[in-house]
């Protein structure tokens, strides 16, 4: 079995779970406009209004498009997702062959921990190798704190310049030890894209299998893919990530530690029908 990414990131603590650490004061924004399903690009900085705690940011500067990535791949293997795991294998393949020369991919397997497959490389000959390796294991699925934990060494192994995606591939069905405010906050600090393949459910769950990460998708502008049937295509999920407009403003005097709310709408009121992704969120410098 792989090793256990709970015990190599030394980041827990007794009663705070995952501790991180920033030191900028730069506030990005990865958004994702839509007109229905179909992506819209090609906007200046002035077509965005942002608040960032309810006051509007002056100084917006917007990134090109296209960004290279640093993907997370995590994935479910836990006992309930048996009967997915070939189809997560067939898809990784035909998405790893389709990324960009300096787009890096790491994985992650969990069930009520997680593990890590492969730290995040270019070489994605190996990291194919690597998932058709993973096997299912008869265990339960923790969410949250595995999410948490995804999320802290997504953002220790991450170029500085470039996108952060976490891909997570479950069936949304597990327990969580930590609450979901503590996982929401240290995926804002982390500045993740976060989204979820959830595949269909075909058992009753337990009355004490309580976590549901479609918040943090939320929380992070990412999406969900919510399937009828065990067909997707990972490769989309990758590309809904990448094309996004990066915006950045300077962020305000805030207390460090603080939660900030962020949203972002177009100032052309032609244009209030597009629908916005966005981070909702970041915590303060500290």
């Amino acid at each position: 079995m792989w090793r256990a990414l709970i015990c190599s990131l030394g980041l827990l603590t007794a009663q705070d779970g995952v501790v991180f650490r920033t030191h900028v004061n730069l506030v990005r924004v990865d958004v994702d406009v839509r007109d229905g399903d179909k992506q819209v690009l090609g906007f200046k900085p002035e077509d965005f209004v942002v608040l960032d705690n309810g006051e509007q940011q002056t100084s917006i500067t917007l990134s090109d498009l296209d960004q290279e990535l640093d993907l997370l791949l995590v994935l479910d293997i836990s006992s309930s997702m048996r009967r997915m795991v070939d189809q997560i294998k067939q898809q990784a393949s035909e998405a790893l062959t389709k990324l960009r020369l300096r787009d890096r991919v790491g994985v992650l397997a969990f069930d009520n921990q997680p593990y890590l497959v492969s730290a995040p490389t270019w070489n994605w000959v190996a990291i194919d190798q690597k998932i058709q390796t993973i096997r299912v294991e008869n265990r339960a699925t923790e969410l949250n704190r595995c999410t948490l934990m995804a999320a802290a060494y997504l953002r220790g192994e991450s170029r500085p310049d470039a996108r952060r995606g976490l891909i997570m591939l479950t069936d949304n069905l597990g327990t969580k030890s930590l609450s979901d405010s503590k996982v929401r906050d240290g995926l804002w600090e982390t500045n993740v894209v976060m989204s979820a393949v959830i595949f269909p459910r075909k058992t009753i769950p337990p009355s004490n299998f309580k976590a549901n990460i479609k918040p943090f998708v939320e929380a992070t502008g990412g999406d969900v893919f919510d399937l009828e049937s065990d067909n997707f295509s990972l490769a989309t999920v990758i590309e809904r990530i990448r094309k996004r407009h990066s915006l950045t403003y300077k962020a305000p005097a805030r207390k460090p530690g603080q939660p900030c709310r962020i949203q972002v709408r177009m100032r052309d009121p032609s244009r209030s029908h597009y629908s916005i992704r966005a981070r909702t969120g970041y915590i303060a410098a500290r």
